[in-house]
């Protein structure tokens, strides 16, 4: 008998206290590095080369998870992140700096409907604010702030014992408030909404030992009225392949992830009705979301299987990002000149198992994440730092 999941979802990062009722709604979930353009991207520090072995509710693949009984899970990540940006024109110096926090929090429930049919309903809560200063303006510091509902419906088909499907309508309804130019006032904010609708598919080959992957999220697509101006907001989508071996008490896996991207209106940015007719940078101004375009993502990882069933979980992921601070910019991926900035992020996890319960931790941290080059008449020297920890449960009811 062919197996169907319906999975309603609520992914609700948020910067502005998001109110209660959000959690009786019937249809908002789960999406899920580390830089945006509708905001943060979804965050998938918590996703694990071996994902395929251990599947869980929270994984980017629509058809990973196929739960048999009711189950609930709940995850949270706490991150904190930043950059510095320094610039040499011809002697002159600039240097920018970014701190920026973060908090991700998911709930999910999973239950077996009967007749083949498994329902699931997730929330997830996000919460970011951002700290920025530029070298000119002394010790002024610039605080912008991100909030955004995520909300998709899934269906997952178990077409054969080895072959399952997954489909996803996705709706993003998102908030920005930013400051936009380091040389205005910084209490002058400009705030937005937009909403944005998406799809998404995935497959899952599931063997014995053997266990593949594959899933197409594309970009999703909206509008906002930015002072009284009709701009398109995109948010990059993403395609990921995963496969993972079971092999005694070791599992080795794999997986690579591409950020597809359409075009934006923000980077036109906007004018203040202010004395100077200021310009506002709609990307904010930290430099991971204004100047950097992440492309893909290439991770290994292993597990090592205790005596008593938990697990040690190691993944090295290699990240790739394009650095482009062109107003008039291509499409990342479009103008093959520009700077293609790479580095590490470990993952460490350990995952108890006991009968119904699943505990798991991690911390995840950039390595690395440091370069320097040439820019026509400038000199750029770019430095990330990014480390979150990490702490699950999962039990069945």
């Amino acid at each position: 008998m062919k197996r169907i999941l319906i999975t309603l979802r609520f992914f609700t990062p948020f910067y502005f206290r998001t109110e209660l009722c959000c959690l009786l709604s019937l249809v908002s979930l789960f999406f899920s590095d580390c830089f945006l353009k509708a905001g943060p991207l979804p965050e998938t520090g918590f996703l694990l080369g071996t994902d395929a072995l251990n599947p869980h509710p929270f994984m980017l693949n629509p058809a990973a998870y196929l739960p048999e009984t009711a189950e609930a899970s709940f995850l949270f990540l706490r991150s904190q992140y930043g950059n510095t940006l320094i610039t040499n024109r011809n002697g002159n110096i600039s240097q920018q700096e970014n701190d920026s926090s973060d908090s991700f929090l998911a709930l999910s429930m999973h239950a077996n409907a009967g007749s083949g049919l498994g329902i699931g309903i997730d929330y997830q809560m996000y919460e970011q604010e951002e700290q920025n200063q530029l070298s000119s303006r002394g010790n002024t510091r610039f605080t912008e702030a991100y909030s955004s509902r995520y909300t998709a419906a899934r269906a997952v088909v178990d077409i054969t014992e080895k072959v399952i499907l997954g489909f996803m309508i996705r709706f993003l309804d998102a908030e920005q408030e930013l400051v936009g130019n380091f040389f205005i006032n910084p209490s002058s904010l400009t705030r937005f909404k937009s909403s944005l609708f998406g799809t998404g598919g995935g497959i899952r080959i599931n063997m014995d030992k053997f266990q593949a992957g594959g899933a197409y999220l594309p970009p999703m697509k909206g509008r906002a009225e930015i002072y009284t101006e009709e701009k398109i907001i995109t948010l990059p989508g993403i395609a990921e392949l995963s496969a993972a071996y079971q092999t005694g008490s070791y599992g080795l896996g794999a997986a690579v992830r591409r950020w597809l991207y359409k075009q934006d209106d923000r980077p036109e940015g906007t004018t203040l009705n202010d004395e100077n007719q200021s310009q506002v940078n709609l990307l904010g101004l930290n430099a991971d979301h204004n100047y950097l375009f992440l492309r893909e993502q290439q991770q290994a990882g292993i597990d090592y299987k205790l005596k008593n069933g938990s697990l040690l979980k190691l993944s090295l992921s290699r990240f790739s990002a394009e650095f482009n601070d062109n107003p008039d910019r291509d499409l990342p991926g479009e103008n093959q000149s520009n700077q293609l900035i790479q580095y590490l992020m470990g993952h460490f996890f350990f995952v108890f198992i006991q009968k119904n319960l699943t505990l798991t931790m991690g911390y995840t941290r950039s390595l690395n994440q440091n370069i320097r080059f040439v820019s026509g008449s400038r000199t750029i020297e770019y430095k990330g730092r990014k480390q979150n920890i990490i702490a699950g449960i999962q039990t069945s009811l």
